[in-house]
């Protein structure tokens, strides 16, 4: 099907050895209703079959394989986006699913609204899962209370059932019109995690508006092991000290004043109560103490980069 809205949209994917998780990509990208001018793999350096993967997908999408051999997220994105050809360029990520309306409602987003940067509702996958759960439901609380800009927060234990203006994203879910990567230089590299909410505080920085549309969703399969996800927060907090430097924070309590803080704390508490009455309650027992091991995480991570150099530190969400 043709792309009604008439915006010509290129999907960008970062790949790195996990061939399984990016053929249940791809196959979600060729159910498209309406497909994307080009889907473009940048494999950053695999040792699996990826290569075998892409290849089993041209005839279904308009695909182009690209190795990226420099060990860095941001990089290979960037070079996704040199080689890319679209009005807007789209990611998301290897272990990610995308509906089926998702390159169809992005571009209907960029015909009818005056923004430059779009992306949407990022769900769960592994349901079975209780750490899984536990991230999302923080995730959640983080959204609506630190993110939101501008628009009605009715529930801010749920993603928000309207469009809204939003200080970041992540990019397993997200797009850019390409004016952006054209007079900007795009991703930072050597920050391995939160390269993204550095790229959109130096963009809302130049004047740059980012929209949440919650019909723009896909599903992503979450770390879901303590292990992995402890490393994932840590090298998270790594970052954080990276992109911190010379800046205030961004993105986390430290920008909101008193109040704001103290709501945050409040709703944080009242969360379990909140699952007790969606029926959770191994999610309510287990919220709070998530969210300590969390943070925990994300300070030692911190603490480290403030004491050793960086180096290479995990490349994946």
């Amino acid at each position: 099907m043709n792309n009604p809205a008439g915006v010509r949209i290129s999907v960008v994917v970062v790949t790195l050895n996990r061939a399984a998780s990016l053929e249940r990509c791809l196959s979600s990208l060729a159910r498209q209703e309406v497909l994307p001018e080009e889907v473009v793999i940048v494999d950053n350096g695999s040792s699996d079959n990826t290569a075998e993967v892409a290849a089993s997908y041209c005839a279904l999408l308009p695909l182009k394989y690209l190795r990226e051999e420099k060990p860095d997220v941001a990089y290979a994105r960037n070079t996704g986006i040199k080689a890319s050809s679209g009005d807007v360029v789209a990611f998301t990520d290897d272990d990610c699913v995308v509906n089926a309306d998702w390159v169809k409602n992005i571009a209907a987003s960029y015909g009818l609204l005056d923004f430059d940067i779009i992306g949407g509702k990022v769900l769960n996958a592994y349901q079975n899962s209780l750490i899984c759960r536990l991230w999302q439901d923080i995730y959640l609380l983080w959204f609506n209370c630190l993110n939101i800009l501008s628009g009605k927060k009715d529930n801010c234990y749920e993603f928000p059932a309207e469009k809204c203006a939003v200080k970041t994203l992540m990019t397993n879910n997200i797009s850019y019109l390409r004016k952006i990567f054209d007079l900007d230089e795009g991703f930072r590299p050597g920050l391995s995690m939160n390269e993204d909410a550095e790229l959109h505080y130096r963009l809302r920085g130049r004047g740059y508006r980012i929209l949440y549309d919650p019909a723009v969703t896909v599903s992503h399969y979450y770390r879901n092991s303590f292990l992995s996800m402890w490393r994932a927060l840590y090298v998270s907090g790594r970052g954080l000290f990276f992109i911190g430097r010379n800046r205030r924070p961004y993105n986390c309590l430290l920008e909101l004043g008193f109040a704001g803080r103290c709501g945050f704390i409040l709703r944080l508490l009242f969360y379990p109560f909140y699952l007790l009455r969606k029926k959770r309650p191994l999610e309510a027992l287990m919220l709070l103490p998530f969210f300590v091991f969390r943070e925990a995480a994300v300070f030692c991570g911190f603490l480290s980069a403030v004491f050793l150099p960086a180096g290479r530190m995990e490349r994946r969400r």
